[in-house]
């Protein structure tokens, strides 16, 4: 008797264990698919987080960019033609000149603001003034191109481009993402270059906002590469939820490349209790950052050192 229902007790342990199992099984398999979907969201911010970086590492080759974009091949005629554009290269204001004759229209807007950007690099007092006299027609025109200016004037004198600054509407400094029309984070670049301390106490007198966390960003474009510990630092104290996730996603994706331990600890101080997810989310970047890294070492070691 005892051995029949000891047998059955077995049985009964085996057909739970067997339930258990299958759960278990079902949870991994939906654990796999998850971290997956994960891991594709994660390749796309980091490419894209990437690619911000490396752009704005161009900060005044983007000004000058932007301003010769508004005068886009569509729109150029006489105004915006190769006779201003040489004139630029030679004497911005000889240039600025040639723009002031133009009839009103898209031609002399392209053209009065690609001049003025580029006089701004040589004489940016001059080019804010002329700036503040374009008309205001509602079009965005005259605040876009005093941004242009304040971005070049910032290669010279970024403190007083950041006083400039603040001087225009607060809408004016309102960006969510690396760009060169962000003017914030083009001063805070140029202004890291020429003196950090003075770039970073800058943000420090920023209330919460857009406005400091564009500043940030372009804190975190700068010091990424180099300081990743102070730019995920910064970064966690941006006011908009959705900026401050992507940009220190790309920041622990960076860091994890040259240093997996740093940013595995600094995440799991940030995180402790997981944070909704955000703490596996970054583990699992630093573990694919960490893995691409090994495999490139093991084929740089199956292949050896390069031949003479």
């Amino acid at each position: 008797m005892k051995t029949r229902v000891l047998f059955a007790a077995l049985i009964i342990a085996v057909v739970v264990l067997g339930f258990w199992v299958a759960r278990i099984d079902a949870s991994l398999s939906e654990a796999a698919n998850q971290i997956a979907a994960v891991n594709k969201k994660l390749e796309t911010i980091q490419h894209d987080f990437s690619t911000e970086l490396a752009q704005n590492m161009k900060q005044l080759e983007q000004t000058m960019d932007l301003a010769i974009k508004a005068s886009a091949p569509g729109n150029e005629g006489p105004a915006a033609s190769k006779e201003i554009r040489d004139a630029v290269a030679a004497d911005p204001k000889a240039a600025l000149a040639l723009a002031q004759g133009l009839p009103p229209g898209p031609d002399r807007d392209g053209a009065m603001q690609m001049t003025l950007a580029a006089l701004a690099a040589t004489d940016p007092q001059s080019a804010w003034d002329q700036a503040q006299n374009l008309p205001d027609d509602g079009t965005g025109f005259r605040l876009s191109t005093l941004k242009s200016v304040l971005a070049a004037w910032s290669t010279s004198d970024p403190a007083k481009a950041a006083a400039m600054l603040a001087t225009l509407p607060a809408t004016a400094a309102q960006e969510t993402s690396i760009s060169g029309t962000n003017t914030t984070a083009m001063i805070e670049i140029n202004w890291i270059a020429q003196d950090p301390v003075a770039a970073t106490q800058w943000i420090d007198t920023l209330p919460p906002g857009s406005t400091r966390d564009s500043a940030i960003l372009g804190l975190a474009a700068v010091a990424t590469a180099t300081d990743p510990a102070t730019a995920f630092s910064w970064v966690g104290t941006m006011a908009t939820a959705g900026i401050r996730g992507t940009t220190t996603t790309g920041i622990v994706t960076q860091w994890a490349m040259t240093d997996p331990d740093a940013a595995t600890a600094a995440v799991m101080s940030r995180y402790p209790n997981n944070n909704n997810g955000r703490q596996a989310t970054l583990l699992g970047t630093i573990a694919q950052a960490r893995t691409a890294s090994d495999a490139a070492a093991n084929s740089a070691a199956a292949n050896g050192p390069p031949g003479p």
